[in-house]
């Protein structure tokens, strides 16, 4: 339940306009118990946003990316620059407190 085939023509609407995913949910900075950082959470996810294409739920916490700590903000746009060339991407998520992961696929 947990992977995805994704079509590159999605991962190309991504990249070619960002500012959509800026409106198919809103994106905060996630702290952990110690007060740092560890990822971004994700409110109102609308249903027919990228983000519920790829599987992701209002309230999800994203806290890596292809094993890479969500950080930063700077860790996003380093894994962005890597979105064109990508053929796999697996993303680590908190959904109702549970660590899981998802992976994808991208054809």
């Amino acid at each position: 339940p947990n992977k995805y085939e994704i079509d590159r023509s999605v991962v190309n609407e991504f990249i070619s306009n960002a500012a959509v995913a800026g409106r198919d949910a809103a994106i905060f900075p996630h702290s952990g118990k110690d007060g740092k950082q560890d990822g971004f959470r994700l409110g109102r996810v609308m249903p027919s946003g990228i983000f519920a294409r790829l599987g992701l739920r209002t309230g999800d916490v994203i806290g890596s990316i292809n094993n890479t700590q969500l950080s930063s903000p700077d860790k996003i746009l380093e894994l962005y620059t890597q979105l064109p060339s990508a053929s796999h991407m697996t993303i680590g998520v908190t959904r109702y407190g549970k660590p899981t992961t998802i992976d994808y696929s991208i054809k």
